[in-house]
């Protein structure tokens, strides 16, 4: 597994030589007084790894799409936006009713919306890559889940956010990945 700094040093690299836009376009990296801001928003730390990727990159300049599927690396700001309107809903009961129809696919709490869940990706549509700080028994603090606006978490994708980059860096450079007729970075298949 990569560094956070090298897996984001790889993915840039891709980009560059195989982007449909050309370059990638990341934002600089947030300030200390960014990243404490949301963690005092959110009430917790965040990992780690998470706050050294976000002082390297907060966000990309575009909604292009860095990731498979065309989601992109949420800014701080979006970040921020995106928790209080899901936790807002959930404290407000918007969701009551709506944990029985939850599907996941391992160690994530069969909740619609979790506070504890601070999106990390997005896909400009609702959906989210979250980072889990609340999982279940085996899961692990920081995981990272995929989490639908209409289905609610389905999966986990990773153990670490340092993982997710790693594995979608990996799989950058060892041709895993294509580009579609919109230019979407989406997995061979």
């Amino acid at each position: 597994m990569h560094s956070i700094k090298v897996s984001w040093k790889k993915i840039i690299s891709w980009y560059d030589t195989n982007g449909p836009r050309g370059p990638l376009s990341l934002g600089p990296g947030a300030s200390k007084k960014d990243i404490s801001d949301l963690e005092s928003l959110v009430g917790m730390a965040l990992p780690n790894d998470v706050t050294e990727s976000f002082r390297l990159h907060n966000g990309t300049t575009d909604l292009g799409g860095v990731f498979s599927y065309g989601y992109y690396l949420l800014a701080i700001k979006e970040i921020s936006k995106a928790w209080k309107e899901f936790s807002k809903g959930a404290k407000k009961g918007v969701f009551n009713g709506m944990d029985d129809l939850i599907e996941v696919k391992g160690p994530i709490k069969r909740i619609w919306w979790n506070v504890k869940w601070i999106p990390i990706t997005g896909s400009g549509g609702g959906d989210f890559r979250c980072i889990d700080m609340d999982p279940a028994d085996t899961g692990n603090i920081g995981q990272i889940i995929y989490f639908n606006h209409e289905a609610g978490p389905k999966r986990v994708e990773a153990s670490s956010w340092t993982e997710y980059l790693s594995d979608f860096a990996d799989g950058l450079e060892k041709g895993g990945f294509r580009l579609n007729a919109e230019g979407t970075v989406i997995p061979k298949k």
